[in-house]
C-alpha cells in the first residue's frame, strides 16, 4: 500500500487527523462535544465529588486550599482529585478576569474533550516517524486514542482523562533521540507534564516514569556515546522534574503530618496481563465468556488492546520469533525498542507480581515502593508501545500484499473490528449519562429559594454536617454512600457556598478524618472538632430522606436540633454546637457516677493493664496483637437467662498502614453447638475517643453460652478495654487516679473536672 497522498498534502493529513477524532467524540459523547455544560455525566460518587470540589475551590476559596470539605481544615488541593491544577487556574480566573461559576462542568467537559484531538495527532506523527502509511496512520491513531485506558475516566474521573500525555512523551522521546540536542520545546514538554502531574499525580508519574526508565536503559546502552549520553540526561532530567518539583511542594506544603503511610491497594489495583488481553466488555472476554466463566478483573487492571491488535501481537511475536533474516523482518527504530523495554519494566512493577512473592516482607522493607494505591494506572504506556507496534505489524503486511483490493478489504475489516470494539467496550458505558447539571445559575437558585421561603438566615451557619456518614477514599475508615445525602447535600454546598464537616477526598489526613466522623459518634462522646471552630455559630444539618435506620449518635444530633425544613428529598436542622457537648447523656453519666451505687449484672472486663505497651485507652496499657489471627477471649458469658449483650473494645488507630483490626465472635452453646457468629468491620464504627476506634456488636445470649473472640490484624495493633456486659445495664469502670470514668466503654469526664 502506498502513500495516497503526495507531500504537497502533509498538512491535509493532521487536519483529517482531528475532523476524524471529532466525529468520534461526537459519536461517544454525544451532546458533551457541542453543549459540554448541558448536563453530568454522573450525579453520585467520585463523579459527583471532582465537580463539586472543583467547583467549590474556583467559586469560594482562596489560594491553594479545598475548604469546602474537612471544616475547618480543608485540604491541599493538590492532594486531592479535584483537578488541582486546572481548579487554580479556574480560580485565579474567576477572582481577576471574569466569572467562570455557571460553567464549571463545561469547563470540565471541554478540556478533556477538546484536548483529545492531541492524542490522536501525537500518535499519528509517532507512526508516521515509525514509516508507516498516511492512511494507515491516520485511521489508527485515532482508534488507539479511543481504545485507550484513559477514555473509561472520560465519565467520572475528569483527571485522569488525558489521553494524549503519553503519546506526548513518547513522540519527544523519538525526537529527542533523532535530533540529540536541547530544543526550545523541551520546556513547553516540561511545563505540560508539570501541569498534569500537579492536576493528578498518576498521570504525571505513568509519563515521567517512562521518560525516566527509558532514559536510563538509554544511558546504560550509550555509555561511551557522548551524544546519546547527554540526550539521556536530558531526558531523564524532564522525567525527573515533572514527579520531583510536585513531590518536594507536596512535601513543603501539606498541612498534615499523618497521611497514610502505606496504602491499600497496590497489591489490588495492580496491573495485570489478563486486563490487556481479555479485559471484561471486551470482545474477546464476552465471546469466550458465553461458554465459560472468566476470572474476574480489577478495574484498574483494564488496559484492553482490543481483538485486532491481539491477533496482531500473536503474529508479531511469531514472525520476531522466525524471521531470521532481516530483510524480511518488520523493523523498529532503536528509541522505540528502548521505550518497548521501558513499558515493560514499568508493567512489571506495577503488576506487583515480584513483589507478592514475598508480601509480607515486602511491605515491612520496600514500603516506599508501594505507596501508589491504584498502580495499574502506571503501566498505561504499556497499552500504547503494544498497539503501536501492532499498527507497524499491520502496516508491514498491508504492503507486502500484491493486489491493493486485498490490502483494502484487510484494512477494512481490522479497521472495523478495532472500532467495534471502541463501540462494545467504551461507549456503552456513556449511553444515559446525562444528569442534570446542578451546578448551572437555574438549579443553584432552586436551592436558594428553599432558604428563602423558609426563612434560613445562612450567615446564622458556619458549615454542614451530613447525616447519614458521607466519609469515604480513606483506607482506614470506610462508609456507605447514601444517595440523597450526598447528591443534595453536594447541590445545596455549591449553591449557597457553606463547607460541609465531612469529607470524600483521598489520602486524608488520618486524624481530620476520624474527628470528621466523631462528629457522629455515640453521645457519650466529646466531639473535638468543635475546638477547632473558629466561631460560635450553628451547624446546619443535613438529612438525606429515605436513609437507612440511623446510627446512635447519628439519630441523637437529629433529636437534639431544631427542624428548618423537610422535603422527600431533604431536610434540614438547626444544631446548636452548646447542645452537643453539653447534653443529657453525659449529664446523666455523671450523676449515676455520683450517686456511687452500681448495682451490675455480671461481665465480663478486660483491662489489659499489666501488659507493657507505649500507649493505652484507659488505663495502664493495652494488649499488643500480632499479624494474623488471635484468639483474644474465650470465656463462658454470665448469663442468668436467656438475653442480649454487648461485646465492646477499643482498637488503637495509626497512619503507618491500612488498615484497622476486625473481629470475628463466635457464641456456642451449653452443648457447644454454635448458634451465632457475627463480625465487626472496625473501620465502620462511628465511635471515635482519642483515636481509638470502637468495636461493638449485639450478641444474643444464652444461659450456659460460650464466646470466643478472634482479633484480625494486618501488622501489630493495640487493643484495649474489652468489655462485655448485659445490653439493658450500665456498666462503670473507675480508675481513682484518673480524671475520667468509663460507663459501657466510654470515657466521660469525672463530675468538676
Amino acid at each position: 500500500m502506498n502513500n495516497t497522498f503526495d507531500s504537497k498534502y502533509k498538512l491535509a493529513w493532521p487536519i483529517a487527523v482531528v475532523l476524524l477524532t471529532f466525529l468520534f467524540e461526537y459519536l461517544l459523547f454525544g451532546v458533551y462535544v457541542f453543549a459540554p455544560n448541558k448536563h453530568m455525566s454522573s450525579a453520585v460518587g467520585d463523579g459527583l465529588v471532582l465537580y463539586y470540589d472543583i467547583f467549590y475551590h474556583a467559586c469560594f476559596d482562596k489560594g491553594p486550599m479545598l475548604m469546602g470539605m474537612n471544616y475547618p481544615h480543608g485540604e491541599y488541593v493538590f492532594l486531592t482529585d479535584a483537578q488541582g491544577a486546572v481548579s487554580t487556574v479556574l480560580q485565579w480566573i474567576n477572582r481577576y478576569l471574569f466569572n467562570v461559576c455557571d460553567c464549571i462542568p463545561g469547563i470540565v467537559h471541554a478540556f478533556s474533550i477538546y484536548l483529545l484531538p492531541l492524542s490522536s495527532l501525537f500518535l499519528f506523527y509517532i507512526l508516521k516517524h515509525l514509516k508507516v502509511n498516511n492512511l494507515v496512520a491516520l485511521i489508527f491513531s485515532v482508534l488507539i486514542t479511543f481504545l485507550s485506558p484513559q477514555m473509561l475516566r472520560f465519565g467520572v474521573h475528569f483527571g485522569l482523562a488525558y489521553p494524549f500525555i503519553i503519546p506526548m512523551v513518547i513522540w519527544w522521546f523519538l525526537r529527542k533521540y533523532q535530533t540529540k540536542q536541547t530544543e526550545w520545546l523541551d520546556l513547553p514538554i516540561l511545563g505540560v507534564l508539570l501541569f498534569f502531574t500537579y492536576n493528578n499525580p498518576y498521570v504525571g508519574f505513568a509519563s515521567a516514569g517512562l521518560l525516566l526508565t527509558g532514559g536510563f536503559i538509554l544511558a546504560c546502552a550509550n555509555f561511551k556515546n557522548k551524544a546519546y549520553f547527554k540526550t539521556a540526561l536530558l531526558i531523564m532530567a524532564v522525567g525527573f522534574l515533572a514527579v520531583a518539583i510536585p513531590f518536594l511542594d507536596f512535601k513543603l506544603h501539606d498541612p498534615v503530618t499523618d497521611r497514610i503511610q502505606q496504602q491499600w491497594g497496590y497489591f489490588f489495583y495492580h496491573a495485570a496481563l489478563k486486563g490487556i488481553l481479555y479485559p471484561p466488555d471486551s470482545l474477546i472476554y464476552s465471546f469466550f465468556a458465553q461458554w465459560f466463566k472468566m476470572p474476574p478483573i480489577q478495574f484498574e487492571s483494564k488496559m484492553n488492546i482490543g481483538l485486532v491488535c491481539l491477533f496482531l501481537t500473536i503474529g508479531l511475536l511469531w514472525h520476531l520469533l522466525t524471521k531470521r533474516k532481516s530483510e524480511n523482518r518488520v523493523k523498529f527504530p532503536t528509541p522505540f525498542v528502548i521505550l518497548a523495554a521501558a513499558a515493560t519494566l514499568i508493567f512489571f512493577y506495577a503488576d506487583s507480581s515480584i513483589f507478592r512473592i514475598n508480601k509480607d516482607w515486602s511491605e515491612d522493607h520496600l514500603g516506599f515502593l508501594l505507596m501508589f494505591k491504584a498502580s495499574g494506572r502506571l503501566a498505561w504506556s504499556s497499552y500504547f508501545l503494544i498497539t503501536l507496534s501492532c499498527v507497524v505489524y499491520l502496516d508491514w503486511l498491508l504492503k507486502r500484499i500484491k493486489k491493493p483490493a486485498l490490502s483494502y478489504i484487510l484494512l477494512i475489516g481490522a479497521t472495523s473490528i478495532w472500532f467495534y470494539e471502541i463501540i462494545v467496550y467504551d461507549a456503552n458505558q456513556y449511553k444515559g449519562n446525562e444528569f442534570d447539571n446542578v451546578f448551572l445559575p437555574t438549579k443553584r437558585q432552586e436551592m436558594l429559594d428553599i432558604v428563602e421561603k423558609n426563612n434560613i438566615d445562612l450567615s446564622q451557619f458556619q458549615t454542614m454536617l451530613f447525616v447519614p456518614r458521607t466519609m469515604a477514599w480513606s483506607d482506614n475508615f470506610i462508609s456507605n454512600l447514601h444517595w440523597e445525602t450526598q447528591y443534595y447535600g453536594m447541590w445545596f454546598s455549591a449553591s449557597t457556598g457553606l463547607p460541609m464537616i465531612n469529607a470524600m477526598l483521598s489520602r486524608m489526613s488520618n486524624g481530620h478524618t476520624a474527628e470528621a466522623i466523631q462528629m457522629l459518634a455515640n453521645p457519650l462522646i466529646e466531639r473535638d472538632r468543635l475546638a477547632h471552630f473558629p466561631n460560635q455559630k450553628d451547624i446546619l444539618l443535613f438529612v438525606g430522606a429515605n436513609h437507612p435506620p440511623l446510627e446512635k449518635g447519628e439519630q441523637f444530633l437529629v433529636d437534639i436540633a431544631t427542624p428548618l425544613y423537610n422535603s422527600d428529598k431533604f431536610s434540614l436542622y438547626r444544631l446548636k454546637l452548646a447542645d452537643i457537648n453539653n447534653n443529657q447523656y453525659i449529664e446523666a453519666a455523671k450523676e449515676y457516677y455520683s450517686q456511687h451505687n452500681f448495682q451490675n449484672h455480671p461481665f465480663i472486663y478486660h483491662s489489659f493493664d499489666t501488659e507493657n505497651s507505649p500507649a493505652s485507652f484507659y488505663g495502664n496499657g493495652s494488649k499488643a496483637v500480632q499479624k494474623g489471627e488471635t484468639v483474644i477471649l474465650d470465656e463462658a458469658l454470665k448469663v442468668e437467662i436467656d438475653t442480649q449483650y454487648i461485646f465492646s473494645a477499643w482498637v488503637k488507630i495509626d497512619h503507618e498502614k491500612y488498615g484497622v483490626a476486625d473481629w470475628r465472635l463466635i457464641a456456642t452453646d451449653s452443648v457447644g453447638q454454635t448458634y451465632f457468629e457475627g463480625r465487626i468491620e472496625t473501620r465502620r464504627s462511628n465511635d471515635i475517643q482519642d483515636m481509638w476506634i470502637r468495636a461493638e456488636l449485639t450478641i444474643p445470649a444464652k444461659k450456659g453460652a460460650r464466646l470466643k473472640a478472634i482479633v484480625n490484624c494486618n501488622r501489630e495493633q493495640y487493643i484495649d478495654e474489652l468489655l462485655i456486659y448485659r445490653a439493658d445495664d450500665q456498666v462503670i469502670i473507675d480508675h481513682p487516679e484518673s480524671d475520667k470514668f468509663m460507663l459501657n466503654g466510654f470515657k466521660i469526664k469525672k463530675p468538676g473536672q
